[in-house]
């Protein structure tokens, strides 16, 4: 299957290649017809002589290395989300569906703005944002930059992402729109899930996923006796969505969105307002095989199994296709933004804004299989209940104020201040685990009273931002001048919480009542002295608290020291601090940059971590346009990428979506990165464009992602590695041709045929220090997340009011856990993506209403990945087919 990739990818690129050798077709026009004779006398005209530079786009005009994705980019792709439509960007992958990597470098190395504020993430386990919570319907474009420039945060080496979102419009306008879509594999299908609360159609939890009151007013349950434990864990029970999973047949797709704008003058000054809303829902199954590997002697060995093949004779009563994975996820996804914005006049004006964006999967999920360590010679079905509620919320006040400033008539001075709100709620989220014995015919609950299991975790970050900007622009040395400076201060504060609640078994046989669903065995007067006893089995361990404060100030000056020389330099400061507030098991000892908080209580230890930092970042381009159209770039920077708040905290989180449980290590190092990257720019006409560039990081203390053996399976740690090297190259053509230069009639005269192509090619090699010889599995490898090869094709033609198009994404295999004690790395092979849309605008009673439709995964590849050769976990993921309709007044 890689050989074809590879083959399939190879030819598609050469195809754009050979395709650039004719870049004359967009330049060249018919000779003008004769001019008529005119009878008047010749009258001398005066010769004039019109200079001037070609700057096609922003790509060009600015001093660093970027790639763009403009409104009209966004529409062509017919991605919903921003994170999709990305993935067309040149060195940019999509990992786990959400998450943007930038030249195949691991999520950390990538930083997210949105309108120049940093975002906040509300994933508790990554610090990259999701970027698929950010409906294109709500942004304007995007900016991808690639080479550093102080002006902006210093956690930067993958790259910066850009989000613009939609600014106050010119006029008025209003737009509506629906769609609605199915995929071959889940739609209709028949999936596993629970009946939930009356409001989960729309992505919001009601009072049934709230903690009873019995049970919120203390937590901890510290101090109950056994009545308050009986009040408390019927409440637990007789609450909530439900424990059984049933089967459900999976809707389609369905989504709309709404754009309003307006124009309007407030005493003598003119003002805007813009009101966006969007709505997505889906269901996807995913049916396939999950395993998971220890390290043995001979090499590896099942710890668990959920596949078919581990249930084929086992009992004449167990049917092996009701094993491996079942999952069933319920997606709704809402954004809305609202925006005010008042031009004071023609130099000064203030925007206010703020976004939410909410996305919320529900999730069901069934796993039949074999777990030779823990409950070896059975059958096991593990279940998983789960409802995860995300939420970003963006507040943000900005101005902008242009002056003159003696030598720089063309100053601006902009500022922002934000309030952002990142959290992610996991109420009643049930796992259980049934087992069949080789003498049963029937499957019983565990009777294990760990295998059963009640949890409530919750995730805020509060971030506070203000900044501001001065952009002085002039000409005081003869030549043009832009100096920038400017200074940030940003404040996350971060507090995570998790309760876990279980029953302690009855002294005797259960065996009989154990064969009932949880709702039965658990029932209210099973629940008490002389039955199950509720307890809870979270620590403080498993909660943390912290903080993280930068404060950051930055000079660059950038000169146009000849026609075709342009020169930027500067340099940012940043001091950091981050704490991290947590506990540890008692008898773990602390060091490093840990400090004990207080005396160990229950097993366990208060504990406080601080990490400070002062860093200077210097950066420098240079641009040299040494023929008309064309520059070659170049630069170099240092910057730094601090561990997540999430990854300095000791506290143990459960990964619901990856079944693994994750620990940070509050010793973990700040990574340094010194950046060389080098381009060829060709603009040779209109939405004409080739590049070529390279690119070399050196990173110091990269920070990994790994497995380490634990109990009976792996636990996810946080490591800093010695260094590491990344290298490589990318290719870009864009090339756009009027039909009407190859073909004749009315259909050909107003469409535009276009190729757009980009391939990256990245290669890693990381060193790991003595001391972790004999943990790391493996000295030498690429680092974690990155794909040798990445790789995009855009074919298609576009005109107004219609635009089609063929999508080709492709990126390479790449680490998605470092493997540690023996255990080999995962690795995940992405799907191949070829996806097709086309759009067409009619005018139905003199108003515009556009038609759409979207064809994605046209070759079904799948999910999957392995470890040491072995199947890791892999499902089909399905076509997907979705029509829309727009209406626009």
């Amino acid at each position: 299957m890689m050989i074809s990739a590879r083959r399939l990818l190879t030819g598609l690129l050469l195809s754009t290649t050979i395709v650039a050798a004719g870049p004359a077709w967009a330049q060249t026009t018919p000779a003008p017809e004769a001019a008529p004779q005119d009878t008047a006398p010749p009258v001398e005209a005066e010769e004039i002589v019109v200079t001037g530079r070609y700057i096609p786009d922003e790509k060009r005009e600015t001093s660093e290395i970027v790639s763009l994705l403009s409104a009209a980019d966004l529409a062509r792709g017919g991605d919903s989300d921003i994170a999709g439509a990305l993935t067309r960007v040149t060195g940019l992958s999509l990992v786990g569906g959400r998450f943007v990597y930038v030249r195949g470098l691991g999520g950390r190395y990538s930083s997210a703005l949105l309108d120049g504020s940093v975002l906040p993430s509300p994933e508790p386990l990554r610090r990259v944002v999701p970027l698929d919570v950010f409906p294109t319907a709500l942004l304007s474009g995007t900016l991808v930059q690639k080479t550093y420039s102080p002006e902006y945060p210093g956690e930067f080496a993958g790259g910066l992402i850009s989000l613009r979102s939609k600014t106050i419009p010119e006029e008025n306008f209003f737009e509506f729109g629906v769609s609605g879509g199915v995929n071959d594999e889940s739609t209709f299908q028949t999936g596993i899930g629970f009946k939930g609360g009356d409001l989960d159609f729309i992505g919001f939890r009601d009072n049934t996923y709230s903690l009873p009151t019995f049970v919120s007013t203390n937590p901890s349950l510290n101090g109950f006796n056994a009545g308050q434990l009986q009040l408390a864990g019927r409440a637990l029970i007789n609450n909530g969505p439900g424990f059984s999973l049933d089967r459900f047949k999976n809707y389609p797709d369905f989504g709309g969105d709404l754009s309003i704008g307006r124009r309007f003058d407030i005493g003598g000054m003119s003002a805007g307002m813009l009101v966006a809303l969007t709505y997505d829902q889906e269901v996807r199954s995913q049916i396939g095989v999950r395993n998971r590997y220890n390290a043995t002697g001979s090499g590896l060995g099942l710890f668990s199994s959920y596949d078919p093949a581990a249930c084929v004779g086992y009992s004449p009563s167990l049917n092996p296709a009701s094993c491996g994975l079942f999952q069933t996820t319920q997606t709704t996804t809402l954004g809305a933004i609202a925006s005010f914005g008042l031009e004071i006049d023609g130099d000064n004006s203030v925007t206010a804004k703020t976004i939410l964006l909410r996305k919320t999967d529900k999730i069901g999920e069934s796993q039949r299989g074999s777990a030779p360590i823990s409950d070896a010679g059975n059958i096991i079905s593990d279940y998983r209940l789960a409802m995860i509620e995300q939420e970003l919320w963006i507040n943000q006040l900005t101005g902008e104020h242009r002056f003159e400033l003696g030598a720089f008539p063309d100053s601006v001075f902009t500022w922002r201040a934000s309030y952002d709100r990142a959290s992610r709620v996991t109420p009643y989220r049930t796992d259980y685990r049934y087992i069949l014995t080789p003498t049963d015919t029937t499957f019983q609950l565990s009777g294990n009273p760990a295998r059963f299991g009640i949890n409530f975790t919750g995730l805020r970050d509060d971030n506070y931002e203000g900044g501001a900007d001065f952009k002085l622009k002039g000409e005081p040395f003869g030549f043009e001048t832009v100096f920038k400076l400017g200074g940030l201060y940003t404040r996350k504060n971060r507090g995570y919480a998790s309760r876990r609640y279980s029953f302690l078994f009855p002294s005797g046989s259960t065996a009989a009542l154990r064969r009932f669903v949880p709702e039965i065995i658990f029932s209210p007067d099973n629940i008490g002295p002389g039955g199950f006893v509720l307890t809870q089995t979270d620590g403080p361990a498993n909660s943390y608290s912290a903080v993280q404060e930068v404060i950051g100030g930055y000079l660059t000056g950038e000169f146009q020291i000849a026609d075709s020389v342009r020169i930027t330099a500067g340099a940012r400061y940043e001091h950091s601090k981050q704490t991290v507030s947590g506990a540890v098991a008692g008898t773990v000892p602390v060091g490093g940059r840990c400090v004990s908080a207080g005396a160990v209580s229950g097993f366990t230890q208060p504990i406080f971590c601080e990490l400070t930092s002062n860093r200077l970042l210097p950066a420098a381009t240079i641009t040299f346009e040494f023929a008309d159209n064309m520059q070659l770039r170049g630069g170099y920077s240092r910057t730094l990428s601090r561990p997540d708040l999430r990854e300095l905290s000791p506290a143990i989180i459960l990964n619901v979506e990856e079944d693994v449980e994750e620990q940070g290590d509050p010793n973990l190092r700040i990574t340094t990165v010194d950046n060389f990257d080098a381009r060829y720019e060709w603009y040779f006409g209109d939405k004409q464009l080739f590049s070529l560039g390279g690119f070399y990081k050196k990173l110091k203390n990269p920070i990994e992602r790994s497995l380490s053996p634990f109990g009976d399976g792996n636990r996810r740690i946080f490591i800093n590695a010695d260094s590491a090297e990344v290298y490589g190259g990318e290719a870009e053509l864009t090339l756009t041709v009027p039909w009407d230069s190859w073909f004749k009639g009315d259909f050909f005269s107003d469409r535009r045929a276009f190729v757009i192509g980009n391939v990256t090619y990245s290669k890693s090699a990381i060193k790991i220090s003595p001391a972790q010889v004999g943990i790391l599995t493996n000295a030498t490898r690429p680092l974690e997340g990155q794909s040798e090869w990445l790789g995009n094709i855009q074919i298609g033609y576009e005109m107004e009011g219609e635009r089609l198009a063929f999508l080709f994404n492709y990126a390479g295999k790449r680490i998605s856990d470092v493997g540690t004690f023996g255990i080999p790395d995962v690795l995940e092979s992405p799907p191949m993506d070829l996806d097709f849309t086309y759009a067409k605008t009619f005018d139905v009673g003199g108003r515009d209403l556009e038609f759409s439709v979207k064809i994605k995964n046209i070759l079904n590849d799948g999910f999957s990945r392995t470890q040491g050769g072995l199947v890791y976990e892999a499902y089909p993921l399905g076509r997907s087919y979705s029509a829309g309709l727009k209406i626009k007044l």
